[in-house]
């Protein structure tokens, strides 16, 4: 049972993993589906003891009711795709996660020693998005890639005086790639020294016709299909550093996954249905 794991002492985790809630008996039920044997603990933690799911609302930014796992895959118009913005916004997206990296050699960047102080070093893999303006889009734009395309590909915003600046500054990056593996964008953590209520502490790429958060799942990649077919067990959790946190604990057959918004979606989770996971 989670929480009852041996867990290193130099691992940074939230007391809901190390001191569990005692849990309640009551059946919750969801507004669509009635999900039996599912126990809601202090409106944070939802877990079945029985399914082979698990369900974690770490900090409460959506109704445990919306996290709660549908019994049967759900059938949803097919989305009309343009594969060919489809194919560019992704290229480019894959162009910015492979400079975010490059940047980690930087003598600047904190992100390695963040996730070091915190005990998550080599749980999961980041990038470096650097406090420059405009450090990607100058790279991009080199790479022949015109204004229109990184806006619509999420990498870039315009000013009010029109000019085009890296979307994600001074933040750590994690990819989020598609069912195919090729990454389509990316939620970044801002630097832990700024406490600007003005600046978001994540930012996720704005919708395009690659990344459709409804759609996608952080952390998802060939190994975690590979796991999910070989009988591991789904965790979802509420964002990337969750996700590390429980990467962290080493738990055998634990597969840990973050929906791209505040709430499950029936396209994720038919994602992990195709991938041979179990949810029933």
């Amino acid at each position: 049972r989670l929480g009852e794991a041996s867990v290193p002492s130099e691992v940074d985790l939230p007391s809901w993993i190390t001191c569990p809630p005692v849990l309640d008996d009551a059946p919750v039920q969801n507004s669509v589906h009635s999900v039996d044997r599912q126990v809601l603990v202090n409106s944070e933690f939802t877990t079945d003891h029985d399914n082979p799911a698990v369900v974690l609302n770490l900090a409460g930014l959506a109704p445990a009711e919306e996290l709660m796992l549908s019994e049967q895959p759900v059938s949803q118009p097919a989305r009309v795709v343009d594969q060919r913005a489809y194919d560019e916004a992704a290229g480019i997206n894959q162009a910015a996660w492979e400079w975010w990296v490059q940047q980690n050699s930087r003598p600047e960047a904190w992100n390695t020693t963040y996730l070091m102080e915190r005990g998550l070093a080599g749980t999961i893999a980041t990038g470096w998005a650097p406090p420059g303006w405009d450090g990607l889009v100058t790279h991009l734009s080199k790479q022949g890639y015109t204004d229109d395309a990184l806006l619509r590909a999420g990498v870039a915003s315009r000013t009010r005086d029109g000019r085009l600046i890296d979307k994600f500054r001074d933040r750590i990056v994690v990819p989020v790639r598609d069912s195919q593996g090729r990454v389509v964008g990316a939620s970044a953590r801002r630097n832990p020294t700024v406490s600007d209520d003005a600046t978001p502490k994540y930012m996720n790429t704005p919708a395009s016709e690659a990344y459709n958060k409804r759609e996608l799942l952080l952390g998802w990649d060939e190994t975690t299909a590979a796991a999910l077919r070989d009988g591991a067990r789904v965790m979802f959790v509420e964002g990337p550093m969750d996700r590390a946190a429980i990467l962290a604990l080493g738990l055998e057959g634990i597969v840990p996954l973050a929906p791209c918004g505040t709430a499950l979606t029936d396209e994720q989770l038919n994602l992990v249905r195709a991938a041979g996971g179990d949810l029933s």
